[in-house]
C-alpha cells in the first residue's frame, strides 16, 4: 500500500486537467520501462487541445503460442474535471492532503489511485512471476472527462488498424453499484459503447427489478452508429442492447439515450466544423454546423428507421445527447472562455440571417440602420465575430447619439404661454392673447436630451433671434437631461441677452437638469427659475419689467 500511496500522490500533485496531461504518463512510462514495457505515446486532437495517449504493451514471454496471443489490458485516463471554485475545496485540489485516513485531492477518487494500483500491482506481479503466458498493456489517455473523441476512440482506431486486439480489459474507475464489476460501461462519450453483459450483469437486473414493481419504462444508453462514407451502419451494438432489456421485461417501453457527437475520423475529415473559443482552443462539436447537423440527422434517421422496423411496438421514444456530458452545453463553461468563433459558426450565423431576413431591407428594418447592420453583417462572414461585435457595439452609439441630437427640437412664440386667467369673478377683461404681448415677451422650447451633439442646432436656433425683448423665457419641461457642453452654451447665450438689458428665466427644469445649469453658472442674478412660463410672465409683470395686459 505504501508504494502505491506514494505514486497516488504523486499523480494527484499534477493539475491535468483535460486535456493537459501535466506529465502524468511520463510518471507511468517511467515506472513500466524498466519491466519490459514497449511504450508509445499517440497523440490526436487540434492544435491548442492536443491530447496525449499511451498505449504500452509487454509481450508474453512462456505458454503456448495461442497463449501468447491474449492480451489483457489495463484501461484509464489520467485527465481530471476542473477545480471550480477554489474556496470551496477544504484543502488545495493538487496538493494530496490526509484526514480521518482518507486520501483527498482532485482524481483521488477519478481515477489516478486506480492508475497507481495498475502500476504497483504490474511491478509486483512480474517480480514474482516475470515469466508470464499473457501479455500485458495499458492504454491510458488525457480524454476522459472532456470530448472524449481524441483519447481512446484513437488508441482503438489504431490498434485495429494494424490487427491489435484486446483480449479482457479492467477500467479502474469507481462506477460499482453493488459489488465490483456489475457496472459494464466502458467509457462515457462517443462513441457510447455498452457491453450488456451477462444475464445477470447491472442492466438486466435493474431492468428485472423495475418490471417486477410495474415499472416497464427503461431509459439507457445505446450506440448511434456514425460509419464512414460508402459503409453501411452496423447496428449489432444496439440491438445487443435493446434486446437484452427486452428479454428482461417483455412488456419493455425503451427510451434509449444515444450520443450525436461525430467519431474521431470526423473531426479529422472536418476540423473547421469544431467548436472553437477566444483562446483559440477546439472542443467538438459545434451544433451550428450544417455539415454536422445533415450528417447527424441522416444517422439519426438510420437508426429511428432501424429501431421502430425491429423493435416498433417497444419504442417509447428517443432521447439524443450531445455536447459536455451529453447535456447539450458546451464544454469549459466554467473556464470563463467564449465560444462561438469557428467558421462553422459564422456560416450558421450568416445562414441564420438569411433565412430570418428574406431580403436586405426587411433585414434593415428589423435592425434599424443599413450601415451598422451591414458593417456588423460582413465583418462576422469576413473578419472575426469579435471584431465584428465591437465594431457593431461603436457604430451603433455614433449611431444612437446622432438621432438623440435630431430628436431635439426647438419652438419659440407667444403660443407657448397659457392664456392669462381673469383677476376675479365676472371681471369683463378678456383673456390675453398670444399677440398681447408684443415683442416685450419671447417664450422659447426645448423639447428633448440638450446634450453636446445637439447644441449647434439649439445655437443656431437662439442666434437667430433678432431685437432683444424685455423678458426671455426658456421653457426646459421636455427636457429630460442637460450636459456641461450644452450649458456652456447657454450660458454664453445667457451673457449676451443680460449684456442687452434682457431679463431670462428658465422655466419648468427638473432638478438634474437644473443643478447641471447651476454648476455652469446660470444662476441669479443672471437667470431666474420658475416652476412654469406662466409664473416667468407673472413675476416679470409683479416686478413692472413688462406692463401688464
Amino acid at each position: 500500500m505504501p508504494c502505491t500511496l506514494r505514486l497516488a500522490e504523486e499523480l494527484i500533485s499534477r493539475a491535468s486537467v483535460t486535456p493537459d496531461d501535466a506529465g502524468c504518463l511520463d510518471i507511468i512510462m517511467a515506472r513500466l520501462a524498466p519491466l519490459g514495457f514497449a511504450c508509445e505515446l499517440i497523440e490526436s486532437g487540434p492544435d491548442g487541445a492536443r491530447v496525449k495517449n499511451l498505449w504500452a504493451k509487454r509481450a508474453a514471454t512462456s505458454g503456448s503460442s495461442v497463449a501468447r496471443k491474449r492480451l489483457f489490458v489495463f484501461a484509464g485516463h489520467t485527465d481530471v474535471v476542473p477545480t471550480g471554485p477554489l474556496d470551496q475545496w477544504s484543502s488545495a485540489p493538487f496538493v494530496p492532503s490526509h484526514r480521518n485516513g482518507r486520501l483527498y485531492g482532485r482524481g483521488a477518487s477519478d481515477m489516478k489511485t486506480s492508475l497507481a494500483a495498475f502500476v504497483v500491482a504490474t511491478e509486483e506481479f512480474l517480480a514474482k512471476s516475470p515469466d508470464t503466458a499473457l501479455s500485458i498493456g495499458f492504454l491510458l489517455t488525457s480524454d476522459e472527462e472532456g470530448p472524449a473523441v481524441d483519447g481512446t476512440v484513437k488508441v482503438c482506431e489504431a490498434l485495429t488498424a494494424r490487427g491489435e486486439r484486446m483480449d479482457y480489459c479492467v477500467v479502474g474507475e469507481p462506477t460499482s453499484v453493488e459489488r465490483t464489476g456489475d457496472m459494464m460501461v466502458l467509457h462515457q462519450g462517443p462513441p457510447w459503447t455498452i457491453y450488456s453483459g451477462a444475464p445477470d450483469s447491472w442492466l438486466h437486473k435493474q431492468v428485472k427489478m423495475a418490471a417486477a414493481e410495474g415499472v416497464h419504462i427503461h431509459s439507457f444508453g445505446i450506440v448511434m452508429p456514425w460509419p464512414k462514407p460508402g459503409d453501411a451502419p452496423d447496428f449489432s451494438a444496439t440491438d445487443a442492447v435493446l434486446e437484452r432489456v427486452i428479454d428482461a421485461d417483455p412488456e419493455a417501453l425503451l427510451l434509449p439515450r444515444f450520443g450525436c457527437d461525430p467519431p474521431g475520423w470526423w473531426y479529422a475529415a472536418h476540423p473547421d466544423e469544431a467548436l472553437q473559443y477566444d483562446d483559440g482552443s477546439r472542443e467538438p462539436v459545434c451544433v451550428a454546423s450544417m455539415v454536422w447537423r445533415e450528417e447527424m440527422l441522416r444517422n439519426l434517421r438510420a437508426l429511428v428507421e432501424h429501431c421502430e422496423a425491429r423493435y416498433g411496438e417497444h419504442m417509447l421514444g428517443y432521447h439524443p445527447c450531445a455536447q459536455h456530458t451529453g447535456e447539450w452545453f458546451y464544454p469549459k463553461t466554467w473556464d470563463g472562455l467564449h465560444c462561438g468563433f469557428s467558421p462553422a459558426m459564422q456560416r450558421g450565423f450568416s445562414a441564420w440571417l438569411r433565412k430570418k431576413y428574406a431580403t436586405e431591407d426587411a433585414l434593415c428594418a428589423a435592425w434599424g440602420d443599413a450601415a451598422v447592420l451591414m458593417a456588423t453583417f460582413l465583418l462576422t462572414i469576413f473578419e472575426d465575430l469579435t471584431v465584428a461585435i465591437a465594431t457593431g457595439v461603436t457604430l451603433g452609439a455614433f449611431l444612437f447619439l446622432h438621432r438623440m441630437a435630431e430628436a431635439v427640437e426647438v419652438e419659440g412664440g407667444g403660443l407657448l404661454i397659457s392664456k392669462d386667467k381673469a383677476d376675479a369673478v365676472g371681471d369683463e377683461r378678456t383673456h390675453y392673447a398670444a399677440g398681447a404681448l408684443g415683442g416685450e415677451v419671447l417664450v422659447y422650447r426645448i423639447s428633448g436630451a440638450f446634450f453636446f451633439g445637439a447644441t449647434a442646432a439649439v445655437s443656431g436656433v437662439l442666434d437667430r433671434i433678432g431685437a432683444h425683448p424685455k423678458v426671455f423665457v426658456l421653457d426646459f419641461s421636455d427636457v429630460p437631461l442637460v450636459d456641461s457642453t450644452a450649458a456652456k452654451t447657454l450660458e454664453r447665450f445667457v451673457h449676451k441677452l443680460d449684456s442687452a438689458g434682457t431679463r431670462v428665466y428658465f422655466s419648468g427644469a427638473r432638478p438634474p437638469v437644473r443643478r447641471t445649469l447651476l454648476t455652469a453658472g446660470l444662476r441669479k442674478p443672471l437667470v431666474r427659475y420658475t416652476p412654469t412660463a406662466d409664473d416667468a410672465i407673472l413675476d416679470a409683470r409683479e416686478d413692472g419689467v413688462t406692463a401688464s395686459p
